[in-house]
Order: structure tokens, then C-alpha cells, then sequence
């Protein structure tokens, strides 16, 4: 291990010369493929963490409460606001506002 180091130094300040090349590119997908193995391995684990130890959470903890049903009154409101607006956009559609050329 430890003359890999020395290789791997001697690489690194000889890095401009392509006899080098090698050993870093060695080095480097050595630290990338070790980095991600980890990485899985980990993502694994914590999911199979989750999965397996995360039991003892009750029935009642799970189930959301029911919102608050809306009236049949703020229901109209909402639907007479919607139709207004509508309106409103067929309006303005159909009558584009003439605006003057502030460039002019």
C-alpha cells in the first residue's frame, strides 16, 4: 500500500509527463468506483433501516385528518368568482387595451 503511495506521489508531481498518466487515471477511477460503492452500500442500508426498524409508528400517527368540508355557500362564491374572471378574460381578449408606444 504504502509503495502505491510513493507511486501515486511520484505521479501527481510528475503529472504533466504522459508516462504519469496511467497511474492517475488508475488512481482516479479507483477513488470513483470506491466512492460510489460506498454510496450504494450506504443508500442500501438506510433504506433497509427504514424499511425494517421503522415500525413502531401507530395507526393513529398514519392517518391524516379529514379537512373541513367547505359549505355549499362559499362553494357558489368560489364558483361566481371563477366565472367572473371569465368573463373578465373574454372581455379583455376580445378588447385588447391600446397602449401607446412608449418608444415612440
Amino acid at each position: 500500500m504504502f509503495k502505491k503511495l510513493k507511486t501515486l506521489r511520484y505521479a501527481w508531481n510528475n503529472r504533466h509527463n504522459p508516462e504519469c498518466a496511467e497511474d492517475l487515471g488508475s488512481a482516479f477511477w479507483t477513488f470513483a468506483l470506491t466512492l460510489s460503492a460506498l454510496s450504494m452500500i450506504g443508500v442500501g442500508g438506510y433504506g433497509a433501516w427504514i424499511f425494517f426498524f421503522s415500525g413502531n409508528i401507530t395507526e393513529s400517527e398514519a392517518v391524516v385528518p379529514q379537512a373541513q368540508t367547505l359549505s355549499r355557500e362559499a362553494l357558489k362564491n368560489t364558483l361566481e368568482l371563477y366565472e367572473t374572471r371569465r368573463t373578465n378574460y373574454i372581455y379583455t381578449r376580445d378588447n385588447p387595451p391600446t397602449v401607446s408606444d412608449p418608444s415612440r
